[in-house]
């Protein structure tokens, strides 16, 4: 019998299965977000901190990205996540002061473009690979508290005097060629 496209014969080539590896959503968010805030502040925009769990005393302007599970929403279904994994995001901008309300709105907005370029461009993230598909699943809309997030339900009050906007992203990610993941046997760092 020959093996076929596809066959767990055919991709062992050397005796070792090979399966490509992806990183972790909060690379991901951190890939994506860190840089581009930082290059906001650098050309003299504002401080904006990214965080990928709730922290007591977290300092805003800041965006909140969550790996969601809790949401009723589906990722993208895939017929095979060989090449191709699928995740919800739930992205949580906050801010204070006077014009709390207009700063957590436009953060949503920013995070959107940074998505949508990140997919447009195909750069790939060290360690996670790049973006494949992108959509908003549900608008960023203000929320009161905390009661609609998919992690920190805890936490009922935000600080005083913070506007918190959400939005959730169904995101398809597509591994990087090359990785970093020491449990994985051989460790060659190369990906497919």
């Amino acid at each position: 019998m020959t093996s076929q496209p596809g066959d767990l014969d055919a991709i062992q080539g050397d005796g070792q299965l090979h399966y490509p590896v992806f990183g972790t959503t909060e690379d991901l968010v951190i890939g994506l977000f860190r840089p581009y805030f930082a290059r906001l502040r650098d050309a003299g925009g504002p401080d904006v901190r990214v965080y990928t769990n709730y922290e007591e005393g977290m300092v805003m302007p800041c965006v909140l990205a969550l790996n969601t599970r809790r949401t009723g929403i589906d990722a993208y279904a895939v017929k095979d996540e060989f090449y191709v994994r699928s995740t919800v995001l739930e992205v949580n901008t906050l801010a204070s002061g006077r014009n709390a309300e207009k700063d957590a709105a436009d953060l949503q907005e920013a995070i959107r473009h940074v998505f949508m370029d990140a997919h447009r461009r195909q750069g790939v993230i060290p360690n996670v690979g790049s973006l494949s598909s992108v959509s908003s699943s549900v608008m960023a809309t203000r929320q009161t508290d905390w009661a609609s997030s998919s992690g920190p339900t805890q936490y009922a009050k935000l600080p005083h005097s913070a506007t918190r906007y959400e939005a959730r992203y169904r995101i398809l990610i597509r591994p990087p060629a090359t990785y970093d993941n020491q449990f994985l046997t051989p460790f060659n760092g190369e990906n497919y």
